[in-house]
């Protein structure tokens, strides 16, 4: 009936937005329908984005162009959450997605909107004991412990990115395609709840596992050597490049002595190559090249005099 994500952490609102655009790939039935994505703007305040039909393909639009990439200050928000499922929900869209500044996000599955035995939309009543200084786990135990027998099952977050979930007695004693993952370390965290999107439990993890990934990027910048044509190959115990200080390589060592004899066509230096530099490991040779040898020679490089290889760092 529903697929529901938050993440407290880096890149959030990216990460919950490219996990569910995995999940649309890979699953079916109450999906690729509505969405509601809510974040917290650089400011401080929530903002939301929402469509009845395609999912993450029309969330985001550029004129008349859809499937574009989502906002910069989204991507990089620090909370987020989202609720998703099939086509042509009840407008407004937001109640199904419960969120108000300082305070933090209710999301779930089936009913969030439900009414509680205090006649309230069960999804709001949350919200509100969050409000008054219960923690986002304290405030949906409060809830649920009092309507056993609501329709649905929730996942909430605060603002310190405490994140509570519950099914309600009732659902887990009905329902059986309910999927739930949850993903976190000692920056990021990230929960998926979900039911009637199948395959159920799959579809939760590798939405969980893909966002998390994401959260958990670091884009390094690439480090290249410099091999050109001329260099001497040398045979040796290990696979090594020495380089000078302007990274050029200046002397090769393989541990294939054949590739020393004749012309060989091959690939030198070999990857995981350690690198060294002034008698340090910089790093290891993440990009080859096939070369021309000739008596152990370079004679050419991918029919170029010289080219640059990506070298990765030595803990990667």
């Amino acid at each position: 009936m529903a697929f529901g994500m938050v993440a407290f952490g880096n890149k959030a609102g990216e990460a919950i937005f490219r996990g569910l655009q995995y999940a649309e790939k890979i699953s079916w039935n109450c999906i690729g329908g509505f969405t509601v994505l809510a974040y917290m703007d650089k400011n401080g305040k929530f903002k939301s984005f929402e469509t009845q039909r395609g999912g993450t393909r029309t969330l985001f639009t550029e004129g008349e162009e859809t499937g574009v990439n989502p906002p910069e200050e989204l991507s990089n928000s620090r909370i987020a959450g989202l609720i998703a499922g099939g086509p042509d929900r009840l407008e407004p869209l937001t109640q199904f997605l419960a969120y108000k500044d300082n305070v933090g996000i209710i999301t779930g599955h089936r009913i969030p909107t439900y009414n509680s035995v205090n006649n309230k939309p069960i999804n709001q009543e949350i919200l509100s004991h969050i409000e008054k200084g219960l923690t986002a786990n304290e405030a949906i135990d409060k809830v649920f412990d009092e309507n056993p027998e609501c329709d649905t099952g929730l996942l909430s977050i605060d603002m310190k990115g405490n994140i509570g979930m519950r099914n309600s007695e009732k659902v887990l004693r009905n329902i059986e395609s309910i999927g739930y993952a949850k993903r976190s370390n000692s920056e990021n965290k990230i929960e998926v709840l979900l039911n009637e999107i199948f395959p159920h439990q799959e579809t939760a993890e590798l939405a969980a596992e893909t966002a998390f990934s994401v959260m958990n990027f670091k884009e390094e910048k690439n480090i290249e050597i410099i091999v050109r044509a001329g260099t001497k190959i040398n045979h040796g115990k290990e696979d090594i490049v020495k380089v000078d200080n302007n990274l050029i390589a200046k002397e090769i060592y393989t541990t294939d002595i054949n590739l020393l004899k004749g012309l060989q066509v091959c690939i030198v230096p070999y990857k995981n190559s350690k690198i060294i530099q002034n008698d340090n490991i910089i790093g290891k040779l993440d990009i080859e090249a096939i070369v021309n040898l000739q008596d152990g020679i370079i004679k050419d490089l991918e029919g170029q005099s010289e080219v640059k290889l990506t070298i990765k760092g030595v803990s990667d």
